[in-house]
């Protein structure tokens, strides 16, 4: 499941076992299953927390986007493709006749750098947001990601306006470009990284929405399959387990059941509702590299030449 964004930003909620049971039961991840009062209090929870993040980031939020401002609607000669980190990335992209992509600014998110596909890649801009990749997220991983980053200096850094304080300080502070990771669930539909976004924590959602506000001429979109579903299982004890379905294989059963309210009933309410965002983004410029894909709002096209 997902996780919030920053890192220790409200992290101290899940510490305390009452707070963290409040903060499953009243996530906007949480079905709830045609409650009323269910529904306004995840509504009233997601303008509270809307509400305490706007107070914490007051003094350096505007100063965090002035970068990404200055950059609004700059780069309508270039194209851009998406790479999120579904397994449709793999079967289009591997192989002998995998297209060039040198013509195009490619946007990577998360830890996909240090997958064997790209390590062959040369990517314009990552887009970062999960805790896990903060640079004070102290494990193997995260640190191989961090030199990888350090060794691209041409590399853009795209992370959340949370992380400025951090990030100022930081060898870094000249490479990145922030955005606003406060969330407005149910009560927006904005798609604007310098605002509340209303569409839920996915940092290949949020990647895109930074290429759309950056103007490309075209989007082009790939790995955003959304079928995480298809490695998800139970045990006998009724524990829920999401295994990897990545474009690359980490051989990891994740116990998921603590994150859900209701159990299974919770997993593909969050899954259909990732689908339902994709809506906020149907956009003329924006196209589905993925013609076999789940995602039947964005406009499909049969060939990277098309694009």
């Amino acid at each position: 499941m997902k996780q919030s964004s920053g890192f220790g930003d409200l992290d101290w909620v899940t510490r305390n076992k009452v707070l963290r049971r409040l903060s499953v039961m009243t996530s906007t991840q949480t079905n709830p299953n045609y409650s009323v009062s269910h529904l306004i209090s995840i509504k009233l929870r997601v303008l509270i927390e809307y509400i305490v993040r706007t107070i914490y980031s007051f003094k350096f939020n505007r100063n965090a986007l002035r970068p990404i401002k200055k950059l609004e609607g700059s780069r309508s000669e270039v194209k851009a493709i998406i790479l999120a980190n579904g397994p449709s990335v793999s079967r289009l992209l591997s192989g002998t006749n995998k297209p060039d992509l040198k013509n195009f600014d490619l946007f990577v998110v998360n830890f996909f750098p240090l997958s064997d596909l790209g390590s062959t890649l040369l990517p314009k801009a990552i887009v970062l947001s999960d805790p896990l990749t903060h640079p004070l997220s102290n494990t193997e991983k995260n640190r191989k990601l961090w030199k990888w980053i350090h060794c691209h200096e041409n590399l853009e850094i795209f992370v959340p306006t949370s992380w400025f304080n951090y990030m100022k300080q930081s060898e870094f502070a000249s490479r990145c470009i922030y955005f606003d990771d406060r969330t407005l669930v149910g009560w927006t539909k904005n798609i604007s990284p310098i605002k509340a976004r209303g569409y839920g924590s996915l940092t290949s959602y949020k990647a895109l929405a930074i290429a759309y506000f950056l103007g490309y001429q075209r989007i082009g979109i790939l790995g955003f399959d959304n079928t995480m579903f298809r490695a998800v299982h139970t045990n006998p004890q009724n524990r829920v387990f999401q295994g990897s379905h990545y474009f690359y294989d980490e051989k990891v059963d994740l116990d998921v059941t603590d994150s859900l309210n209701i159990g299974i009933s919770d997993y593909f309410y969050d899954t259909a509702n990732s689908f339902a965002y994709l809506r906020f983004f149907k956009k003329s410029n924006i196209y589905n590299l993925d013609n076999q894909s789940l995602v039947d709002t964005i406009t499909k096209i049969q060939d990277l030449r098309d694009f």
